[in-house]
């Protein structure tokens, strides 16, 4: 999904969209290790880190224990489209 989501931040950002990956996995993962990932892939669009309580909110949202996902929040805050799995959408 990331070569998908470099895309749409290119395509979108004047207009104020803004892509933030979360990970979930602080205990395997430090800062330093994500950042040089986000170099290698090219990636232009921020990353942290989300609580896992915080993540356990999501998968109720999705109803989907896998990765990714991705949540389409609006201007307002409100939730507007979830989509689960790595693939294109036809």
């Amino acid at each position: 999904e990331m070569p998908e989501l470099i895309k749409m931040q290119d395509e979108h950002r004047a207009k104020g969209f803004e892509i933030v990956g979360l990970n979930t996995d602080r205990e395997n993962e430090d800062a330093e290790l994500v950042n040089e990932f986000a170099q290698k892939m090219k990636l232009n669009y921020q990353l942290g880190w989300i609580p896992e309580e915080v993540a356990a909110e999501f998968l109720k949202i999705s109803q989907f224990d896998g990765i990714p996902q991705s949540f389409l929040i609006n201007r307002e805050g409100q939730l507007t489209g979830v989509f689960l799995g790595g693939g294109k959408v036809t």
